[in-house]
């Protein structure tokens, strides 16, 4: 069942972009893993993530 939301509910949805800055192995991770550091501006700042691998690396890059 898809439930519809309204307009109100999606606005409040906060997305952003930011730019990936370094990507490390990050081996002390149950399955394969990578720790990027991702630049989300001026008001965020630097972010810290770690992604596990669930695609090859040159289909998640642009």
């Amino acid at each position: 069942m898809t439930e519809t939301i309204t307009f109100d509910q999606f606005a409040a949805v906060d997305v952003r972009a930011g730019e990936i800055v370094q990507v490390e192995a990050f081996p002390e991770a149950r399955k394969p893993a990578w720790k990027l550091v991702i630049d989300l501006g001026p008001e965020i700042g630097v972010n810290v993530n770690r992604h596990g691998v669930s695609a090859p690396i040159s289909t998640i890059a642009c």
